[in-house]
C-alpha cells in the first residue's frame, strides 16, 4: 500500500467509466492550509494506470474505543493511515517491514510524484531483498 499526504486539492474526474479521486496541481498559491490522505495503487506497468483513492476523514470525538481489532473502516484520516501502516510493520515477515517516506521537491507535479512513486515501490517495495514493504 502506498499512502501520499497532500495539502492540494481533491478532484474527481471519470477513467475509463469510473469516478475517481485525483490529486489537483495546485501552486503554492492556491495550495489549501490543510492536507488529506490518499492511497496509490499501480495495476498497471506505468504510472498513468495508478488508482487514487482518498481517506475519509472526519471528526471523531475519541479515539479511546478504538483498538487492535477495530476495523479500517471505522477510523478516518491520519489515523487509518498510521494504524494500518503499524499493522502492516508489525505483521511483516521478518526483515521486510520497514515503510519509506518520499518526499518530494518544490513545484512537483502530481503525475511526476506518481512516476517517481512507481519507480521507488518498483525498486524497494517489490525487490525480495529490500526491507521496505511500505511506501
Amino acid at each position: 500500500m502506498i499512502y501520499v499526504v497532500t495539502n492540494r486539492r481533491i478532484e474527481r474526474k471519470n477513467l475509463d467509466g469510473r469516478d475517481t479521486e485525483f490529486i489537483a496541481n495546485d501552486g503554492k498559491e492556491r495550495a489549501l492550509p490543510v492536507f488529506r490522505i490518499a492511497t496509490v495503487e499501480f495495476p498497471g506497468k506505468d504510472a498513468s494506470t495508478a488508482r487514487v483513492d482518498l481517506v475519509p476523514d472526519e471528526y471523531v470525538e475519541s479515539y479511546a474505543e478504538s483498538g487492535d481489532a477495530t476495523p479500517l473502516d471505522r477510523v478516518f484520516g491520519s489515523r487509518r493511515m498510521f494504524l494500518d501502516l503499524y499493522r502492516r510493520m508489525k505483521d511483516a515477515p521478518e526483515g521486510k517491514g520497514d515503510t519509506l517516506v518520499f518526499l518530494h521537491g518544490f513545484q512537483y507535479t502530481f503525475e511526476a510524484s506518481l512516476e517517481h512513486l512507481k519507480k521507488l515501490e518498483e525498486t524497494y517495495v517489490r525487490a525480495e531483498d529490500s526491507p521496505i514493504s511500505n511506501l
